[in-house]
């Protein structure tokens, strides 16, 4: 998740069109609408087994705010007051920055800031900055996630620590019974470092709910389109490791599916599984990779995960191509109050390219205002 200007296209011209049109009544004076903020923030510490380094610190103070303006019409936004280094370090964990000296600077960071519009029963169109909609965890915040940090596969596939955020359009064609939900979301945007690539996305998804589980498969493909050339984003500033781009011409592309299943064993105690494949492709090259996380709630205060996830990444030395990084990720969580979490983390890593073993607490919490 890059520090980015808002860019929002011609969406702006959407946007103010549909604003116009909502949030005025019949005599023309303005509607209030329902506002909804969130503030909180994350304090850690954190141990590196092999190097002995411990640092802590914020990690991040978040800003949510929804506005309904109608049951058509709503806006959102999530933004981040981050500290660097303290950030990077919490999530990239990287050996050779460890004892690199950096400024303490504190940036703003828009995770998300989009439009939503009913337009009917069956028709949903979004227009801003969102998290992509290709997976069920790339959704969520790192405050909702169930784990210190997102899977591997985002932030390689697409060098941001909370996963793929773009600037566009989207929509989201659906049909939903007393219990069940399909639906199709497509999402024309832009993203990359510099919001450079051109991206198309299609899922499609099917949700059935009973009385005490859930279950939600779904298969997404997308395509990217470079103007640029850029190597994996999780090898670069690596002092090991040379920089090479990877000349592949101009398209990329990438399909997967996942299944997320949730039951409630009995009152206060429930299972949710989530796994998930994800195919990269450059030129001829594949690079897949997957996850596979538990997470048993013996009660509403308590919950205990773990997380296997593995992917194949090109290296950038000559006469080596490519390295499967494995890792397993365990934890248990504690949550005293509403919306207020203690977890203890520890994330084990099969390769040491650019990751240490690491001994993790985090405490995060959110105030409804």
């Amino acid at each position: 998740m890059q520090v980015i200007s808002i860019r929002l296209f011609t969406i702006q011209i959407v946007i103010l069109t549909l604003l116009n049109s909502t949030v005025m009544n019949s005599q023309n004076s303005m509607a209030i609408p329902q506002v909804d903020l969130e503030i909180g923030g994350e304090l850690f510490a954190k141990q590196t087994t092999e190097s002995g380094n411990y640092m802590m610190g914020v990690a991040a103070v978040m800003i949510d705010i929804d506005l309904v303006f109608n049951e058509k019409v709503s806006l959102f936004g999530a933004f981040h007051f981050d500290s660097s280094p303290w950030h990077d370090l919490l999530n990239e964990t990287r050996q050779t920055r460890m004892t690199e000296s950096s400024p303490y600077d504190i940036e703003l960071e828009v995770e998300e800031f989009y439009l939503t519009w009913n337009a009917t029963r069956f028709l949903t169109v979004t227009a801003g900055r969102w998290f992509s909609r290709i997976s069920p965890v790339n959704q969520l915040h790192l405050a909702d996630f169930q784990f210190n940090m997102k899977p591997r596969i985002f932030t390689s596939y697409w060098g941001s620590n909370h996963g793929m955020a773009i600037d566009g359009i989207g929509t989201k064609l659906h049909y939903s019974t007393d219990n069940s939900e399909l639906a199709l979301k497509t999402e024309f945007a832009k993203n990359g470092i510099e919001k450079e690539n051109t991206l198309f996305t299609n899922t499609l998804s099917y949700k059935h709910t009973n009385e005490r589980t859930t279950i939600n498969p779904r298969i997404f493909g997308y395509w990217e389109h470079q103007t640029t050339n850029h190597p994996f984003l999780a090898l670069q500033d690596e002092e090991n490791f040379k920089m090479r781009e990877l000349r592949t011409g101009l398209k990329k592309n990438g399909w997967g599916g996942s299944l997320t299943i949730s039951h409630n064993i009995r009152s206060n105690q429930s299972l949710l599984f989530t796994t998930e494949w994800m195919n990269r492709k450059y030129g001829s090259s594949n690079y897949p990779g997957a996850y596979a996380f538990l997470v048993y709630s013996p009660s509403e205060n308590w919950s205990a995960s773990i997380m296997y996830q593995q992917l194949k990444l090109p290296l950038a030395t000559d006469g080596v191509g490519t390295i499967n990084e494995k890792s397993i990720i365990s934890g248990i969580s504690w949550f005293p109050y509403t919306n207020h979490r203690l977890r203890l983390e520890y994330q084990h890593y099969g390769e040491k390219i650019y990751h240490e073993n690491m001994l993790l607490m985090k405490y995060t919490f959110i105030f409804d205002i």
